[in-house]
């Protein structure tokens, strides 16, 4: 008889259940059978089928961390009050033995299926999706947040909560970062939370909330629960990322970042941007210390416009500007002016269209400029 123990390390400190104080170790055994009296020939044929069950076992039963597509999968324990760690599932010495009955390898391999066939889009569908299971990414050299987000199809937000990461920019190749099945915020709850205010706080149905933490009667300070398709605070994210933007224009908000009905071209475009409405020949501002790189006069769209490098793959771009007061491969600070309010190029009135893009793709400015 033989058997591997595989240690298993919560990730969070899960309200859903306190059964179950210490990590987890699973032991596989597989038993070595009598061997059969049959004809030897038999015996051959029947060996491939033998050897593909054996594997089937073998892999649901140590499925807490299993390779998935080049990804590791961690599954995190619901009932395990450990702490956050970069601990994953590894092997350990041989003691103490959970018992796996067969007759759950089915429904663990359904339910693992069926929850990757579901898109973030919907992260609870059918209750399908846990929370608390995840894939484990490795950082490779050049990677960033968002890169990952990119390539997992899950939010920045969701990963920075995931991993309670503070610091965007310091995560490093090798590193083993949590990749969640659906969108939303692990948050730790705080004194005098409940169900309504964090629904209130995150703009999401209290009932999603309740039903992503099994529907638990009482939220205990400092476990962790999942807030489906929440958002991370303003500040949280852009203490993340380490950057603090300025506004760059004193105005009101005229047009928002998304999808709406051109007010020229009356079509139903996509706005890159926001655009602030203001008083022709007031001040534009460099959102954040970094270094001019683009300056184009006259655009037949965007006018007289501006493009800025700053940090942590950030840029930003200010258009319809009416003067341009700095030349291009400048180094500016954060609140340097760099040209006036107008209305040049394709423009119904005075007002900026502003954009910020990280890593070449439009994020909307409201994520992390507060109005």
């Amino acid at each position: 008889m033989t058997g591997k123990n595989f240690y298993f390390h919560s990730a969070f400190t899960n309200p859903a259940a306190k059964n179950c104080k210490k990590p987890q170790k699973i032991t596989v055994k597989i038993l070595s059978l009598p061997k059969p009296r049959i004809p030897k020939s038999l015996l051959i044929l029947s060996l491939p089928v033998f050897l593909l069950s054996a594997s089937a076992i073998l892999y649901v039963n140590i499925g807490f961390s299993t390779p998935v597509n080049g990804k590791q999968q961690e599954e995190i324990n619901p009932h395990s009050p450990e702490e956050l760690s970069e601990t994953t599932a590894f092997e350990s010495s041989d003691n103490g033995n959970i018992k796996i009955a067969i007759s759950d390898i089915a429904d663990l391999g359904t339910a693992e299926n069926e929850a990757r066939q579901l898109t973030s889009k919907n992260p609870l569908a059918a209750s399908k999706i846990n929370p608390w299971q995840f894939e484990l990414y490795t950082v490779n050299k050049g990677d960033t947040i968002w890169h990952i987000a990119r390539n997992t199809g899950i939010s920045i937000d969701t990963i920075l909560s995931a991993n309670r990461i503070i610091a965007a920019q310091n995560i490093h190749p090798g590193q083993k970062i949590r990749i969640p099945q659906a969108n939303g915020v692990y948050y730790q709850i705080r004194k005098g939370d409940s169900y309504s205010s964090l629904a209130r706080r995150y703009n999401i149905r209290e009932e999603d909330i309740r039903t992503a933490n099994n529907s638990l009667k009482f939220l205990r300070i400092n476990e962790t629960v999942f807030l489906p398709d929440a958002k991370l605070p303003l500040q949280e994210r852009m203490t993340a990322f380490g950057v603090y933007f300025e506004k760059p224009a004193e105005g009101t908000i005229s047009s928002r970042y998304g999808l709406r009905l051109h007010p020229i071209l009356k079509r139903r475009l996509f706005h890159s941007g926001l655009d602030i409405a203001g008083r022709e020949g007031d001040k534009i501002k460099s959102i954040q210390d970094g270094q001019v790189f683009l300056i184009q006069r006259n655009l037949t769209g965007y006018g007289n416009y501006i493009g800025i490098k700053h940090s942590s793959g950030f840029s930003s771009y200010y258009a319809h500007l009416k003067d341009i007061s700095i030349q291009e491969n400048v180094k500016l600070k954060k609140g340097d002016v760099i040209g006036t309010l107008g209305s040049t190029g394709l423009s119904t009135g005075p007002h900026l269209h502003f954009e910020i893009r990280q890593f070449g793709k439009f994020v909307n400015p409201l994520n992390f400029i507060k109005f």
